[in-house]
């Protein structure tokens, strides 16, 4: 196995996050906005505590996405094997954006669904980062048999990696351990 692809292709993950963390930056900004200058019921729609939870749901969304992905790369930069974590950054960021770009058009009504708001095609180019580099279920059975197999039983004892340490969160990081776990060849 080739170590600098692998490195390679893990990277790539978060970076398919990042574009939905882009496209989730710029539907908040616009939903924002939108919030501010919308008004009903003479005020503001921003006022109204059921647009503040969703502005704010999309908002964490955001967050966490971009703080998965950046942490993937972080270890990246470590040398640190991150095949799990890639998955869950991916995983996490690009549902994510599918979720934010849906909240931005019911914020915005009827209009977040015409050809002149860009929303409906950050919705679509959202959707469309579900399935590059496995989709979304895919990825989640990945991701799965990696945690399950990497994981210490209740007794202490790993459950598949006789390598694999109990107290460290890190068992990913061992590509001796983890790395046959998912045929990556």
């Amino acid at each position: 196995m080739d170590v600098a692809l692998t490195f390679t292709w893990f990277a790539n993950r978060p970076n398919i996050g990042l574009m939905g963390v882009h496209l989730m930056q710029k539907a908040l900004d616009v939903s924002i906005a939108h919030a501010r200058t919308r008004a009903q019921f003479g005020s503001p729609i921003g006022r109204f505590q059921l647009v503040q939870e969703m502005l704010a749901e999309m908002s964490m969304a955001l967050d966490a996405s971009r703080l998965l992905c950046y942490r993937v790369l972080g270890l990246l930069d470590r040398g640190l094997w991150c095949h799990r974590e890639s998955l869950a950054a991916k995983l996490f960021a690009t549902e994510a954006a599918v979720r934010v770009t849906n909240l931005a058009i019911q914020l915005h009504g009827a209009y977040g669904l015409t050809k002149e708001a860009p929303l409906e095609r950050w919705a679509r180019d959202a959707r469309m980062l579900t399935i590059p580099d496995g989709t979304t279920q895919n990825t989640s059975s990945s991701s799965a048999a990696s945690w399950w197999a990497c994981a210490p039983s209740r007794s202490g004892a790993p459950s598949r990696s006789p390598g694999a340490e109990r107290s460290t969160l890190r068992a990913s990081s061992d590509p001796k351990t983890c790395a046959r776990l998912v045929d990556i060849s």
